[in-house]
């Protein structure tokens, strides 16, 4: 009962970004990423937000695998290490579009 207790007080923890990291929110509201564009330092963790009412939504940015997808409420997290520009979009409604550009 303890170790489920504590894996619940723990695990938790491991989705969130390390102390001192920067998180930059993206808002996914009216069928558009806002901001389309966020401009991020290396280790920058991206956070998209569905604030939608009723429409689920993912995130797919060039070159890796579509997030889950997003119901309203829920987030998606990805860290940006490397410089370049990543484009994106969202794999139902692929006319969304945005891009994360990381630079030193």
């Amino acid at each position: 009962m303890e170790r489920l207790l504590l894996a619940g007080l723990v695990l938790p923890l491991l989705a969130l970004p390390a102390w001192g990291q920067e998180v930059v929110r993206v808002v996914i509201d009216t069928y558009r990423f806002q901001p389309q564009a966020v401009t991020v330092k290396p280790g920058t963790v991206v956070e998209w937000v569905n604030q939608e009412k009723r429409t689920s939504h993912s995130v797919l940015l060039d070159g890796h695998p579509e997030s889950d997808r997003l119901f309203p409420g829920e987030t998606f997290r990805w860290r940006f290490d490397t410089p370049g520009v990543y484009p994106y979009h969202c794999g139902p409604h692929p006319e969304m579009t945005g891009t994360v550009e990381v630079t030193r």
